[in-house]
């Protein structure tokens, strides 16, 4: 969300922003989650935003139909995420949150399912 805010605002590329934004996140992932996730995570981030600024020359879309839109849309994120679950990597700080937040009761990390899958 703050990379399109960004993008439209500064007129720059949404592409740079997705990967400039996630830039901090990579050191919580190396001391929480080791480096093979951290490392993944950078590929990952940086296809994602190599492929926004490339799609638009490749391919061009003037018309299409909401409805087929939002299934062929919904049906890419739900098979792109299986593969990142599989593949136990992430595009985005969302996973890494309950991982580096610390436990009000305890004091120590709180490690989520993902957390305890990434580090393993």
């Amino acid at each position: 969300g703050l990379a399109f805010v960004l993008h439209y605002s500064t007129h720059t590329n949404l592409g740079l922003w997705l990967f400039v934004l996630n830039l901090p996140f990579y050191w919580l992932a190396v001391r929480k989650l080791g480096w093979a996730f951290t490392l993944k995570t950078f590929c990952a981030v940086g296809l994602l935003s190599l492929m926004t600024e490339l799609q638009p020359h490749w391919l061009a879309l003037h018309s299409i139909h909401p409805a087929y839109s939002a299934i062929a849309g919904g049906t890419l994120v739900g098979v792109g995420m299986l593969i990142m679950f599989r593949y136990r990597c992430s595009l985005a700080a969302l996973p890494l949150r309950p991982c580096i937040c610390k436990s009000a009761t305890a004091g120590a990390w709180a490690m989520c399912k993902w957390c305890s899958m990434a580090s393993s």
